[in-house]
Formats: C-alpha cells, sequence, structure tokens
C-alpha cells in the first residue's frame, strides 16, 4: 500500500485496507501525490474570521510578480498585480488561516463527519 501525501484521496485498494486512515497528515507523498497542498477547514460555528468574497492569490516564483484574483457575487473577476492589493489580500489569507481548524484538527474533523454520515 502506497503511503499518501496531505489532501491526497486514496485509491480504492487503500479503502479495502480496516487499518488504513484516509485522513492521515503528514505522511510521505506517494507518486502522482500532490504534497505541497495543506487542507485547513473554516467551522461555520462560534466566532471566526470570515471573507465574502472568493480571492486566489498566484505565486509565480521569481520569474512574474504575484497576482491576486477577487471574485464577487455577480460573476465578474478582477486580477492585479499591485503590491498593495496583493498585501491586502495576503493579510486576508493569514487571518483566515489563523481562525481555521490546523491540518491536524481538520483530519480529525473530517473523520469524525465521515463517521456520523455512515
Amino acid at each position: 500500500m502506497a503511503e499518501e501525501a496531505e489532501g491526497h484521496l486514496p485509491d480504492d485498494h487503500a479503502r479495502d485496507d480496516p487499518g488504513h486512515d484516509p485522513y492521515r497528515v503528514g505522511a510521505a507523498p506517494a507518486d502522482g501525490c500532490v504534497y505541497n497542498v495543506t487542507i485547513q477547514m473554516l467551522p461555520t460555528e462560534g466566532k471566526r474570521y470570515r471573507f465574502t468574497a472568493d480571492f486566489s492569490i498566484l505565486d509565480m516564483g521569481d520569474e512574474l510578480p504575484p497576482q491576486v484574483q477577487a471574485d464577487n457575487a455577480w460573476g465578474a473577476l478582477a486580477m492585479s498585480g499591485k503590491p498593495r492589493d496583493v498585501g491586502v489580500f495576503t493579510r486576508r489569507f493569514e487571518r483566515l488561516t489563523a481562525a481555521a481548524l490546523s491540518p491536524e484538527e481538520t483530519a480529525d474533523y473530517v473523520r469524525n463527519l465521515s463517521r456520523e454520515i455512515k
């Protein structure tokens, strides 16, 4: 059985293994897995930071400057590479990740939720 990366869904063979934990955090990546992805959930209960629009921060390495892409409720898209705009959305992203469950807490949350819906 191949080891999994964070956020990688197990294949059908792994699901048949009763000791297999598809939500394990920090495992070594298997072939074809993405291992630069961290998954954190932002629960809806309680007082937590929320942002009402979808956005992406695109960091394309040293070749191009970072860009921010923001969507609004009407489906419009705005792009900007201005350092001030990128900084605003970077700080919003940092507040969202600080308010979210840790990757380990997220794995526990999903594991418990999957037990509840079985």
